[in-house]
């Protein structure tokens, strides 16, 4: 990490996160590369909080650094642009210049997704039953977006999903209360009658015809 361009700032600021997986949000000034496998990307006015995804970012106490260099070499196939916003959730590490002083840095490891990533892999399986909704039945349709539902709170859940923008509360709480809406994305069309109503009423869950008890000795 001695490889990266010289500057004079210390940052002892961060001395608070060493070692602790925080958050931050920052612009691309400048970016890197000393060798292949060592990448390295410069923001400025960065904001660094330790990572909290029951709390939206711009709602935590945070540290601002002039600038700071954050090390990406473990990101696929990332590219950013100067002027770029940038955030997510990162590790301070110290290292040492060439001049052999001291400070810190930030480094990068993919794990999981984005609020945004998980939103939109949920769009995309909601257009997916869509897609398929002339070959199923309503009750087909309505379990398969219940268990896509299902499947997208746990991942929230499951602390492998990185919370910015918004609070994980905040995610979960706009996700069940658009059920209808997420319906209507699937391709669930309800018909404007007295079942089209009653099915929406009791929670757009389908009923299931009982039985009838058939006589015995009788076909």
């Amino acid at each position: 990490m001695n490889n990266i361009p010289f500057d004079n700032h210390d940052r002892t600021e961060l001395a608070q996160f060493l070692n602790e997986e925080v958050s931050f949000e920052g612009q691309v000034v400048n970016t890197c590369a000393p060798s292949k496998d060592k990448h390295f990307v410069c923001l400025r006015n960065v904001k660094i909080a330790r990572r909290d995804d029951d709390v939206a970012f711009k709602d935590r106490s945070y540290v601002i650094c002039h600038h700071i260099w954050l090390e990406t070499s473990d990101i696929d196939h990332m590219k950013t642009r100067i002027t770029d916003t940038v955030y997510g959730s990162c590790t301070v590490v110290p290292y040492k210049r060439k001049d052999g002083t001291k400070s810190y840095c930030l480094r990068f490891k993919q794990k999981g997704l984005t609020e945004g990533a998980l939103f939109d892999r949920f769009i995309e399986g909601l257009d997916i039953i869509a897609l398929n909704s002339s070959e199923l039945t309503l009750a087909a349709q309505q379990h398969l977006v219940n268990n896509l539902l299902s499947s997208t709170e746990e991942t929230a859940l499951s602390g492998r999903v990185y919370f910015h923008t918004e609070s994980r509360p905040h995610f979960l709480k706009k996700l069940r209360s658009r059920r209808r809406a997420c319906m209507r994305r699937a391709g669930i069309t309800v018909p404007a009658n007295r079942a089209g109503r009653r099915f929406i009423r009791e929670g757009m869950k389908a009923r299931h015809r009982r039985a009838l008890p058939q006589a015995v000795g009788f076909c």
